[in-house]
């Protein structure tokens, strides 16, 4: 037995040869060698030391971070020096068993809160319910001077965030009313651009408080702002808003909440900061010996890649900042493996250059996006490779709602999103523009909560976003909780054109599986379709709103050119012919068809408890679905495919007879998280 030990083990070593492995322990000193018995303290600290160390190995590196908290007051940056090779990757992973944290925020010691009593000044101000529950620090006591500033945000607007608070890795709320779990308010008479009144008597409770902000869907429920409130008139029930929300206005009946009052700080899990004072007033959702408390500090993101190549980052939770969390720049094969990235101010992951990305995470709690893939050549149509997958995604567009999805493709070409589960968001699961992209084996639930006219996968506005691919995803329970019934499954938006949508599954849609703004050459063929408002629906808008305005953003003739694209020469003229038949002419395009959603294809589709099987609005008269190249071979009715009256259970859908391609249902989702799966 001894011999056969000995012989593994010389079998282990011999596989390492040249390996080298580094630790990290939150009690080490950057001083040290980096080894078990003496390891460094900070990420940067062995960032650094294995630059300094590469050229004594050619074999991989890994350097373990033993558990606990790494707090980073700057930005910890990669850049080419630090990289790997394809055959000796340097890893940075958590130690086995045990939990790295990578945070931008500081830990608050659970005994520095004191419990507020009666002697206290703002005793009177607490909601009777809260009084007796909440506990005060005072920050500037311990070095926590930057406590930062609320600033206008939502639909077309970022800023980084203040100082948000959690407790064991949970973002808290900041004191608002009504609160999280209570119906939103509405807006009442409109007096003005900035002037609504209000029903009821609460904000008459908030005579004192200074700073109030109010967040709310001011016009469109697809575009939401944060505003901060010049005035209350209790008298004549109005508020006055410090400006208009940007760019829509305000109308009646919008829903919105009010924060940042201490006023509302009435039930477990909100606080408020005092940024006069420094004073943090906090009700805990728990007990708060043993509990871990961070306040967030860096504005930038806790990692940066810029130009390395051949690094993972495994195991690591990486969390707390109020601007992002990871931005990849440039540099290839960087990979996030099996970690958490969440609690960012703004999003988990920006993510460019080519080969990199996350798989095997969670990503939860962002302000705003949760990932953002980039890279890739739209003119040579050379793939970036980016990609999240086999992960769950969930709670981002915390701060902001709409158009501040779990994934977004800004631009680029060849990047893809699959085997995910997206769920729990106030807007779209996936946006997407560019080029080749593939969004597939995704499950998509419950989202689109707080909006209307979406999709849980969107798109819109072009006629040379092509070669997107959207195949073998499963969206169901997709509905608004504001009762609006437009929210819809894939949303190809206003002209949007050259989508594949192919073997999806749509469950308990209350508005429309497959909506389409009057795009051309989109094929939709082989999706099973249940219990949903409509299963398509298509529009000839086109022929009223394509211009030739300089700068418009409906010219979609000059978007064809945009990012240096020539799209009636070669790549793209063999790789989308049907694009560039589009005449390269306003006088060509006004002739003809080119404005209606030509060449469109809806066949071999399957559906049944649905409201509506089709529908379209030929307003112009100019042609629809009979300008469609096919609908055919559709089962509008078909015998229930799924178990009783649930979602499907089986491990391959199939549809006897006809073109229908099997889907692989149980493939769908993140392998690793499927317990989650309902």
């Amino acid at each position: 037995m001894k011999g056969a030990r000995l012989g593994l083990g010389l079998f282990w070593a011999a596989l390492r040869v040249g390996a080298m492995d580094y630790h990290v322990a939150p009690d080490g000193s950057d001083l040290n060698p980096g080894t078990a018995a003496r390891p460094w303290a900070t990420l940067g600290g062995a960032r650094d030391g294995v630059r300094a160390r590469r050229g004594l190995s050619a074999g991989a590196v890994t350097v373990w971070l033993k558990g606990g908290y790494y707090n980073l007051a700057t930005t910890a940056v990669f850049e080419p020096v630090d990289s790997g090779t394809p055959g000796a990757p340097i890893v940075y992973a958590s130690a086995p068993g045990e939990s790295a944290h990578l945070t931008g925020a500081v830990n608050l010691d659970p005994g520095w809160f004191t419990r507020v009593d009666r002697r206290s000044p703002i005793w009177d101000r607490l909601d009777p319910a809260a009084q007796g529950h909440v506990y005060a620090v005072r920050l500037f006591d311990h070095g926590i001077t930057d406590l930062g500033a609320l600033e206008p945000r939502g639909f077309n607007l970022r800023a980084v965030a203040p100082l948000e608070l959690s407790y064991d890795g949970r973002p808290m709320t900041l004191a608002r009313w009504p609160n999280v779990d209570d119906p939103l308010s509405v807006t009442g008479t409109v007096l003005s651009d900035r002037t609504f009144t209000y029903t009821g008597s609460r904000p008459a409770r908030w005579s004192r408080a200074s700073d109030i902000w109010m967040h709310g869907l001011w016009s469109q429920n697809w575009a939401d702002f944060h505003v901060a409130v010049a005035r209350i008139d209790p008298v004549g029930r109005t508020i006055t808003l410090a400006g208009p929300p940007a760019q829509y206005g305000i109308a009646s009946r919008q829903p919105y909440y009010a924060y940042n009052l201490l006023e509302e700080l009435d039930v477990p899990g909100e606080y408020y900061v005092d940024r006069t004072s420094g004073v943090l007033y906090f009700w805990p959702p728990g007990p708060l010996a043993g509990s871990v408390l961070q306040a967030s500090m860096l504005k930038t993101s806790i990692l940066a890649v810029n130009g390395a190549r051949f690094i993972t980052f495994r195991g690591l939770t990486v969390e707390s900042a109020r601007g992002p969390l990871v931005t990849i720049g440039a540099g290839d094969h960087i990979q996030f493996d099996g970690c958490v990235l969440r609690n960012a101010g703004q999003f988990a992951a920006q993510i460019a250059g080519t080969h990199n990305g996350i798989t095997g995470s969670e990503i939860a709690f962002c302000g705003d996006e949760g990932v953002r893939l980039a890279g890739g050549d739209r003119a040579a149509l050379t793939p970036g490779d980016n990609y999240v997958s086999e992960s769950r995604i969930h709670g981002t567009g915390r701060i902001a709602w709409t158009y501040k999805p779990g994934v977004v493709f800004e631009g680029g070409c060849g990047n893809r999103a699959t085997h995910d589960l997206l769920e729990d968001l106030p807007h779209a699961a996936v946006l997407f523009s560019g080029n080749n992209h593939l969004i597939a084996y995704n499950e998509i639930r419950d989202v689109c909560q707080l909006t209307s006219d979406a999709g849980a996968i969107y798109a819109g506005q072009s006629w040379s976003f092509r070669g997107n691919v959207i195949e073998y995803n499963y969206l169901h329970e997709i509905a608004s909780h504001l009762g609006s019934p437009d929210v819809n499954g894939i949303y190809l938006d206003d002209c949007m054109s050259g989508v594949v949508v192919f073997a999806n599954i749509f469950y308990r849609i209350s508005g429309t599986a497959i909506f389409c703004g009057g795009g051309r050459d989109n094929l939709m063929c082989n999706n099973i379709i249940a219990c949903c408002g409509t299963a398509h629906c298509d529009d000839d808008r086109g022929r009223s709103r394509i211009t030739a305005v300089r700068g418009s953003a409906w010219n979609l003739l000059a978007g064809l050119g945009f990012d240096r694209i020539a799209y009636q020469q070669a790549p793209w003229s063999k790789t989308f012919p049907a694009c560039a038949a589009i005449p390269d002419s306003w006088a060509g395009i006004e002739q003809g068809l080119w404005r209606n959603p030509q060449n469109s294809v809806f066949a071999h589709n399957v559906g049944w408890g649905n409201r509506r099987w089709l529908h379209e609005s030929d307003s112009s008269g100019t042609g629809v679905f009979r300008v469609y190249a096919k609908i055919e071979d559709n089962h509008s009715d078909s015998p229930p495919l799924f178990e009783g009256d649930g979602p499907p259970r089986t491990a391959r859908l199939e549809v006897p007879g006809g073109k229908f391609v099997g889907i692989p249902f149980a493939a769908i989702g993140p392998s690793t998280l499927a317990p989650l799966r309902k």
